[in-house]
């Protein structure tokens, strides 16, 4: 499994770009609401 690193504050930049919550975000890329909170929580 690859480990791959995210740029949070880029991320969060370009979610709020697109007008978009962060649990719409997780759900279009196929993931659950939480997903995105939970991978920021815990690194």
């Amino acid at each position: 499994m690859k480990t791959v690193e995210l740029n949070i504050p880029l991320l969060d930049a370009e979610i709020k770009a697109h007008r978009m919550k962060h649990g719409e975000f997780s759900e279009l890329i196929g993931k659950s609401r939480s997903y995105l909170s939970y991978v920021k929580s815990t690194g």
